[in-house]
């Protein structure tokens, strides 16, 4: 049996602007409420600089650090998960981008969510960059002053070696991060799915979509870019999460209708 093929990027967004027709205003609603939400905490850490003087900066920082994972993280995963209800076809309302906060459960399972992600990506990251990191301290020279030895002849030639090293890590680390892409979609599927378990089904079903991913992702191109102008992105922020809702759900459902044709490779 030869495998089903996951539709290319223009299918994609032709489907997501079907799904949104008559519920754009929601859509842009749902959309842009973790920007509003990341932009007010923004607002109030510049109000406690001016008022300090810049003195408690790094409380600042702190709270900033803080509420991006309590508040505006949660409120993101709820616009992923209205996108995913609407380009199934059902009419959700706004408010759903506020969905995580109705329990305790959920809001626990948000959080969770947020912490995980940020711990594999740091992970990997660091594993993917831990050679350049060790480079670069060979290459200091304050390694050399704290060890109370001239800098050796040798160092000169490592920073064209930390400039590879450097480049090389990101884009690794990069590849590897893209098996985690699906787990928010799968996550917003199933609320009572484990986390693991739904990183897991991620990493499976991503090593036979990822490539269709980064085509999506480069013809999405001119939009991402557009959208540095602000104003474009109340049209580019509800077509790109809806473009990552459905690449998601035909990816999950191409490997379950292809699992018989999987599993014998």
């Amino acid at each position: 049996m030869i495998p089903q093929q996951i539709p290319r990027g223009s299918v994609v967004k032709s489907t997501v602007r079907a799904s949104l027709k008559d519920k754009y205003v929601s859509a842009v609603i749902a959309a842009l409420s973790p920007m509003f939400a990341f932009l007010t905490i923004y607002f109030l850490g510049s109000i406690w600089n001016v008022l300090f003087e810049g003195k408690f900066a790094f409380l600042s920082l702190v709270f900033f650090a803080v509420s991006a994972i309590f508040v505006v993280c949660p409120i993101v995963l709820g616009s992923v998960k209205y996108f995913w209800i609407v380009t199934e076809g059902g009419n959700p309302n706004p408010a759903e981008v506020f969905c995580y906060f109705g329990s305790f459960f959920r809001y626990k399972r948000a959080i969770k969510t947020t912490l995980l992600i940020c711990f594999r990506l740091g992970a990997t990251f660091f594993v993917c960059l831990l050679p350049y990191f060790i480079v670069m301290l060979l290459s200091n020279s304050w390694l050399y002053q704290f060890l109370g030895t001239e800098i050796p002849l040798w160092v000169t030639g490592l920073v064209v070696l930390e400039s590879f090293l450097r480049i090389a890590g990101f884009a690794v680390a990069l590849f590897l991060s893209l098996k985690d892409y699906l787990a928010l979609a799968v996550i917003v599927m199933d609320d009572d799915m484990l986390l693991l378990e739904a990183f897991h089904i991620s990493a499976m079903v991503s090593r036979r979509s990822y490539a269709s991913f980064i085509g999506l992702v480069f013809s999405l191109l001119f939009w991402i870019i557009v959208s540095v102008f602000v104003v474009p992105i109340i049209y580019t922020a509800p077509l790109m999460l809806g473009c990552y809702a459905v690449h998601s759900r035909y990816a999950l459902v191409n490997y379950n209708m292809n699992l018989d044709y999987y599993s014998k490779e």
